[in-house]
């Protein structure tokens, strides 16, 4: 039967316990490739809980021979890269490569072979186990003689000034001659060996707190505040410390720089400190203006509350305030039913985008009812349902002048609201129209 070749990619979660969740923790891709993101019509679904990950993060390809890791997101890294493989680029995958999506660490293992048509790969017989000739059973003794062969150091010229002997207790029997062969052959070694050469040692250095600390983290061990290594603070100074300190602002700011998809550099704690301290101060005035546009919005409108959705599953359009609002968001036990404090700031931003369009939409479509309720030839029709008789010798243009003056102060009188009405029915029903076809959109 006709062999074929065979390729697949083994995707498996490598740290399971920082992303636990009921989804798969592995899944293989063949040559068709898939995508992987936490959307329901990813291929491999991975989880959104405070892992990072977004729909169609990223995807599989298989091109010229080879997977391929596409970037949808602009937010996958591969191995220990500090920059992302860039959104639209893709990067050549090969065995033992790490994709970091999020707070997912996959492992990356090609599987290639070839196999029968109609067949599995287990399900291929090993034909040396079954179509051999018939034969004698072979004895144990024979066995064992088969096997004896020449040693195979005994080819080998002894070194110089080393006497060789087939006697085993010959090294027992010449203690002093055996030592003196040791010194020589100890000597010899010693020379031959590049580490003993002052040039080649390698500089002395302390072990900082910044090491053990990555060092610990690294293999999972627990790490307990002000807890540090004894010996150590007994010999290095004050200033190895400080920079350690220092060593320690900077490790607390990584995972915020990572989560803004930037790299900025700092000459020292003082500065990652203001700039945290700054970071929240944003964050918190994000969240402050959501909160306002949010509550308070035109009754009639309810503009960025117009929503196709059943539930309200956003935390900043619960009416609560802003303590409620951040614990709703980033308390770790909220609800499971409540989007992530990124997804909601990206949906409210989203409605606001929303919102501007259709009123700019529905402001078009009322300044056109207006003007076209002025155009001249509805006024006219409009005042000739007004008239009552002819009058002989009447001039039309002096009589349609005329009846425009009346028309006009009537208008602009307390007791008529029929321009605002006209303006404001036309308004919502575009405004309602084109937000509601926005969102289906966004939807689909």
């Amino acid at each position: 039967m006709e062999h074929q070749p065979t390729h697949n990619l083994k995707l498996v979660v490598s740290n399971p316990t920082q992303v636990a969740s009921g989804l798969a923790r592995e899944h293989v891709f063949g040559i068709s490739g898939g995508s992987i993101g936490s959307a329901g019509s990813d291929t491999w679904q991975l989880s959104s809980h405070r892992t990072g990950a977004v729909g169609g993060h990223a995807e599989v390809r298989f091109m010229d021979g080879v997977f391929c890791l596409i970037d949808r997101s602009g937010r996958t890294y591969i191995n220990s890269g500090t920059q992302p493989v860039g959104r639209g680029r893709r990067a050549r995958l090969k065995s033992g490569d790490t994709i970091t999506i999020g707070r997912y660490q996959l492992k990356a293992e090609v599987l290639s072979g070839r196999r029968q048509d109609g067949t599995l790969p287990e399900e291929v017989e090993d034909a040396t186990l079954v179509n051999v000739d018939e034969g004698e059973l072979m004895r144990a003794e024979e066995r064992e003689l088969e096997t004896v062969g020449d040693e195979p150091l005994h080819g080998l010229q002894p070194a110089p000034g080393e006497t060789f002997s087939d006697d085993p207790l010959q090294a027992w029997s010449d203690p002093h001659g055996e030592s003196q062969h040791a010194d020589v052959a100890e000597s010899r070694d010693r020379e031959s060996l590049l580490a003993d050469k002052p040039e080649w040692y390698a500089s002395e250095g302390a072990v900082t707190d910044e090491y053990r600390e990555n060092r610990d983290v690294a293999m999972g061990l627990p790490m307990r505040k002000g807890e540090g290594d004894r010996m150590s603070e007994t010999t290095k100074p004050a200033r190895r410390r400080e920079t350690s300190d220092q060593s320690r602002q900077h490790i607390s700011g990584a995972p915020l720089l990572r989560g803004m998809d930037t790299d900025l550099g700092f000459a020292d704690s003082d500065e990652m400190r203001l700039f945290l301290e700054e970071a929240g101060q944003t964050l918190k005035a994000t969240v402050e203006g959501l909160l306002a546009l949010h509550q308070g919005e035109d009754s009639r409108h309810q503009a960025l509350r117009t929503r196709l959705q059943p539930i309200e599953d956003n935390p900043l359009r619960l009416g609560e305030d802003y303590n409620e609002t951040v614990q709703t968001l980033f308390a770790s036990q909220r609800s499971p039913v409540h989007l992530s404090a990124p997804a909601a700031v990206s949906e409210s931003l989203q409605s606001l985008h929303h919102h501007q369009l259709a009123t700019q939409t529905a402001i078009r479509e009322g300044l056109d009812a207006i003007l076209h309720a002025f155009s001249p030839e509805a006024l006219l029709r409009r005042f000739h349902g007004y008239r009552r008789g002819l009058k002989t010798d009447e001039d039309e243009s002096n009589w349609a002048w005329e009846m425009y003056q009346h028309y006009y102060r009537e208008l602009s009188s307390s007791r008529q609201q029929g321009f605002e009405r006209l303006f404001q029915e036309v308004f919502e029903q575009a405004y309602d129209q084109q937000l509601r076809q926005l969102q289906r959109e966004n939807l689909s």
